[in-house]
């Protein structure tokens, strides 16, 4: 009953209730909502709908308790994005990596999105962030790889030294 469900969030954030889950909810809808309108192309949806994604996320991010939830629709929302991230707009998505070092998913998705974005620099702290800290074999196996990668990638795109 996401219809009924989106009602009752949306009065919740504009009565600005304490309660940081039902902003995430709440911006859980508004994503799914804008990547289902068909001018989504590509399952990119425009700054706008960004923007209306990213208010209640924002919100939440302000309120006790931290959620990394939060964090992690963040980078989902600019995933789908039509425009890449600034380095200033990245800048909280790695907060969200500094509050949450050990959340495997937000991680997980916060390097592939720096990857993406072209922040080799970020990209490559936060495999390697997370080479360090996951307890999964599997996931840190796969973040060593991300990291090695990413570190090859940015040596081969370093000029040689000039004589």
């Amino acid at each position: 009953h996401d219809d009924r469900a989106r009602k009752f969030l949306e009065a919740a954030a504009e009565a600005k209730v304490e309660r940081p889950r039902a902003y995430v909810e709440l911006a859980r809808l508004l994503l799914a909502t804008a990547l289902d309108d068909p001018s989504a192309v590509g399952g990119k949806i425009d700054a706008d709908r960004l923007g209306t994604v990213l208010q209640p996320l924002f919100v939440a991010r302000g309120q006790r308790p931290p959620l990394p939830e939060v964090y992690t629709l963040i980078v989902e929302a600019w995933a789908h994005s039509a425009l890449p991230p600034t380095r200033a707009h990245f800048e909280v998505v790695m907060e969200g990596v500094r509050n949450f070092p050990r959340h495997g998913d937000l991680i997980l998705e916060a390097a592939r999105l720096a990857t993406a974005c072209g922040f080799a620099q970020e990209a490559e702290a936060i495999a390697t962030l997370g080479a360090r800290v996951s307890t999964d074999p599997a996931a840190r196996d796969r973040f060593k790889v991300m990291a090695e990668t990413l570190r090859r990638d940015a040596a081969k795109s370093v000029p040689p030294a000039s004589p």
